[in-house]
């Protein structure tokens, strides 16, 4: 007993600092990741009709919506927020009853789909004073029977995947009348559903100024979230639905570009947008913003609680994408960095990230999303990276990059003549480099192993340029689709040329071959745990959604006797020694060479056949690399 407690302790203890266990709430906001708000439920459960459908209920609404959810977890988001009004529902007398059960049994469906989907789901009580009853604390006795019949019917369900959100937007409430309504919700959810995750805003419509003016409450399994639509004249430009002078607004860029003076409608003259329209440059700078963002975590770390962004976005009815993609991206890019979970608002209706009339995300927006995996990790100081700026067709930089040159199948019977041709590979203009494989009638100087080349592509190495010996490698790519195809973001060892592979050691941070879309594989290959008997493992996509669709962020940290690979931020196996065959060797303790290279064919991936389209394109957003803080 004395020697396992002197080892907990000896766990708990990291250089003379106590480490302290993480909450469950923080546990929890940690899996949360990037979110989505499932639209316009808002809207359907209040309706059009006076009594604001107490008594409607139409089945085909909510069976539009439980498609949407397969699509939101396919696009890779992995929490979703349901807003419900269940006070549309609920009788203005006492005793307080459910007037349309059949509403209820849509929720159940609507959340049974998210859970099958692999997301988590935040339960929102949406509009509680929309539905006839009185702000502030005279709602507090129908607000906590609303809670309590919450509770009972979702206290059976996964605490680690379903979380309850008190209310939404609080206004129209003194702070500290919300305070004490928040305080017997609470009271009442944990007497029924003590292991909940409860997610808790502040007054002024969960403004970031409120939580940051607030305090926590006293329940420790609580994530707060803040809502953040700044700045308000860009994301709300054309709103009906908000003060005067903001429906005329439109076309307003982000962020305002130098000298560009806005044009304010009449309308707004004396009213609190003409001050919008009057501080709109400032507010659009990036540097305001993170600091807004910035301010809000350095409110979590001093109480040691979570946050979460439960809503951010724009309206898109008068706003260009590529404006919306630039202020998404910079939320993003920082939410990333400091780590704070969040859900866009939302996925099909006015604030939606799809381009206009075709009902699919922008591919800009799809950019932006994932910029929130691909931020700089805690813990890692830059060393190397490159980050494919360069103007639309250029060369590769070869003071970074060498193009290996060959057909001779590279030991895996491989169809493609690699090049230097920046045919083969180049950068776009738009920020990525391009390894594009073509099919071609080439030359007969073109040899391959089977005879006259029938392919061309790219292999790019950083030997002789950049090698590290230990750290976290990371890239985002995006692999192209069809049989045949092999993309691969790899390592070898720097002694290559003198012992030979696999003595020098190989590391695969990423290989995708086409015929198996949805996945992706992570190995090692040494000295007798080479080729088909190398170490590894391979990572499906949660939602079966194709990683030809998207970018995604691949990575491996390696440190002395271990390496572990990531995708999108995601941990999916470890590799030490002590994963080795009998008598063989680790051989991944000296520098390693990066390689980024797209194969057509050979054992693994198998031919190309009619359905794989040509030219193939694997493009690369950026490849860093970092050392360990502190060494």
């Amino acid at each position: 007993m004395l020697k396992r407690l002197s080892h907990l302790i000896f766990l708990l203890v990291v250089c003379g600092t106590i480490v302290e266990a993480k909450s469950i709430a923080t546990q929890r906001s940690e899996k949360m990741g990037v979110g989505m708000n499932l639209s316009y439920l808002d809207n359907y459960w209040l309706g059009k009709k006076e009594n604001r459908f107490a008594d409607f209920f139409d089945p085909i609404e909510f069976e539009k919506r439980k498609p949407m959810l397969d699509e939101i977890a396919k696009h890779g988001f992995r929490t979703v927020r349901i807003p419900v009004c269940f006070s549309a529902w609920v009788s203005f007398e006492k005793p307080y009853r459910w007037t349309l059960p059949e509403g209820l049994k849509a929720v159940d469906d609507l959340v049974k789909r998210a859970l099958d989907n692999g997301l988590i789901v935040i339960i929102d009580l949406h509009h509680t004073e929309l539905d006839g009853s009185v702000p502030g604390a005279a709602s507090t006795e129908r607000i906590k029977w609303i809670w309590s019949e919450v509770a009972k019917r979702y206290k059976n369900s996964d605490p680690e995947k379903v979380f309850f959100e008190l209310r939404n937007e609080p206004h129209d409430i003194e702070a500290e009348v919300w305070r004490n309504q928040a305080d017997e919700l609470i009271k009442t959810i944990r007497e029924i559903a003590p292991k909940h995750t409860l997610v808790v805003g502040f007054h002024d419509w969960n403004s970031r100024k409120a939580l940051i003016d607030s305090k926590p409450f006293s329940d420790k399994n609580i994530i707060y979230t803040f809502h953040y639509y700044d700045p308000f004249l860009f994301t709300h430009q054309g709103a009906t639905w908000s003060a005067e002078g903001l429906a005329e607004a439109k076309s307003i860029p982000f962020p305002l570009p130098e000298k560009v003076k806005l044009k304010k409608p009449p309308i707004v003259k004396g009213n609190w947008v003409d001050g919008l329209y009057k501080t709109y440059s400032a507010d659009s700078k990036k540097e305001k913003m993170v600091s807004d963002l910035e301010a809000a975590k350095n409110w979590s770390k001093k109480h040691d609680v979570p946050i979460f962004l439960g809503e951010f976005g724009s309206f898109g009815k008068h706003i260009a994408i590529e404006d919306r993609c630039r202020h998404a991206k910079l939320i993003y890019s920082a939410l990333g960095r400091l780590k704070i979970p969040n859900a866009w608002w939302e996925w099909d209706a006015g604030f939606s990230m799809f381009e206009k009339g075709t009902g699919r995300i922008a591919a800009c927006m799809k950019d932006a999303v994932s910029s929130y995996e691909s931020s700089r990790p805690d813990g890692w100081s830059l060393t190397w990276s490159d980050e494919f700026n360069g103007k639309k067709n250029s060369a590769i930089d070869k003071s970074r990059w060498t193009a290996r040159i060959g057909g001779k199948g590279w030991g895996n019977q491989e169809y493609q003549y690699y090049t230097d041709s920046i045919r083969n590979a180049y950068q776009n203009g738009r920020g990525s480099l391009v390894i594009k494989a073509i099919k071609e009638d080439l030359a007969p100087e073109f040899k391959c192993w089977y005879g006259k080349c029938k392919y061309t592509s790219a292999r790019l190495v950083t030997k002789d340029n950049f090698e590290q010996k230990h750290g976290r490698f990371e890239a985002r790519i995006k692999v192209p689709a069809g049989a045949g195809m092999w993309a691969a973001f790899w390592m070898l060892g720097n002694n290559f040329d003198e012992v030979g592979w696999a003595k020098c050691g190989e590391i695969d941070i990423m290989e995708n071959i086409g015929r198996e879309p949805q996945k992706v594989y992570g190995t090692i290959h040494g000295p007798g745990y080479e080729g088909a008997k190398g170490i590894g493992k391979s990572f499906s996509h949660r939602s079966k959604a194709k990683f030809s669709e998207s970018f995604h962020v691949y990575a491996i940290e390696w440190e002395k006797g271990e390496i572990r690979w990531y995708v999108d931020g995601e941990h999916y196996q470890t590799r030490n020694p002590s994963d080795l065959p009998n008598n063989t060797n680790w051989v991944y303790e000296h520098p390693f060479f990066i390689l980024l290279n797209l194969a057509v064919g050979g054992r693994w991936p198998k031919d190309p056949n009619k359905s794989t389209k040509f030219p193939a394109e694997m493009l690369v957003d950026y490849v860093r690399v970092y050392e360990r803080v502190g060494g």
